[in-house]
């Protein structure tokens, strides 16, 4: 995963958490269910902490990456240590905090603009299949969905190359159209997610 995504994983979860205890804390403490929600997001926020790439983490060293992904440990490991006024603290004071955080990084990375047209085709044509064998759309973008859009600029070379009539640059064309047809294939064969 990217740092984008991985920061965009982020930036949901922690959203979500200020939903989840947006009731208050009678309903935060009498709901197992609003806990496990809270806990389990607070372990993506650790577990995407971790991921960060190294640049990140060390440019925006303002914020406690080891004690996010300590915390992300604890609840993975020691569940049964946690208390639950603990989680309410992180889940009220600390993570709109973060998410306002994690909201700058995300604004001062760079944009990969390349990448982005690519990533959008691809993001089109991934639902249009997810739509046509499953019934619904994907969860959530991912590294297929750059290759899928690669995949169909690819088919408009060929087709504006072949309409150019230039043989010569057309068989880079047809590479491309063969690695579309590939991915398509590939694509229709993986067994629906979970």
């Amino acid at each position: 995963m990217t740092d984008e995504e991985l920061l965009s994983w982020m930036v949901e979860s922690l959203s979500l958490i200020e939903e989840y205890v947006a009731p208050g804390r009678g309903h935060f403490i009498d709901s197992t269910i609003t806990q496990d929600a809270v806990i389990r997001r607070l372990e993506i926020v650790g577990e995407a902490a971790k991921r960060l790439s190294h640049d990140v983490r060390r440019r925006f060293d303002d914020v406690p990456w080891r004690a996010i992904s300590g915390l992300r440990d604890v609840l993975a490991h020691d569940f049964a240590g946690v208390r639950l006024s603990a989680i309410w603290a992180v889940a009220t004071e600390d993570a709109p905090q973060l998410r306002q955080q994690v909201l700058t990084i995300q604004s001062t990375l760079p944009e990969k603009r390349g990448v982005t047209v690519f990533a959008l085709a691809g993001e089109v044509i991934l639902a249009v299949l997810y739509r046509i064998r499953y019934g619904r759309e994907p969860s959530r973008p991912s590294f297929a969905n750059t290759l899928f859009g690669f995949a169909l600029v690819g088919v408009a070379v060929l087709a504006l190359l072949l309409f150019l009539s230039l043989p010569a640059l057309a068989a880079a064309g047809v590479t491309a159209a063969a690695y579309a047809i590939l991915l398509v294939t590939a694509y229709l064969l993986i067994p629906p997610p979970a």
